[in-house]
């Protein structure tokens, strides 16, 4: 799994590139809690380069979603692919409380505070 961080100021794009599964996981992680400086105000999770997502990828997202919260940032998924656009649907479908609806692309940017 290769994982890229642009920071552009205000605002930071991660784009990891590979499977988003239980093995990648850690490092994703690592990617989004280490190195993102306080003037990040919007972070992006950019899926283009990742054509498969399984429920770690759900635990990814649930964990940002609450990151951004604290960090008064706020939060949107760009380029999903069918499958892992496929994996939100269903957990928004199953799950409707956890709110999965606001990662989808007809969403707008999750405000996290």
């Amino acid at each position: 799994m290769l994982i890229t961080t642009t920071d552009h100021g205000a605002t930071a794009v991660i784009t990891p590139r590979g499977n988003v599964d239980h093995e990648a996981l850690p490092a994703l992680l690592t990617a989004a809690s280490s190195g993102l400086p306080p003037t990040v105000t919007h972070l992006t999770w950019n899926f283009e380069h990742s054509g498969f997502v399984d429920v770690a990828g759900l635990h990814l997202l649930d964990q940002q979603r609450q990151a951004c919260r604290i960090a008064h940032r706020t939060l949107t998924v760009t380029g999903l692919s069918r499958q892992p656009l496929r994996i939100l649907q269903l957990a928004d479908e199953l799950f409707p409380a956890k709110h999965w609806r606001d990662f989808l692309p007809s969403s707008q940017p999750l405000t996290a505070f």
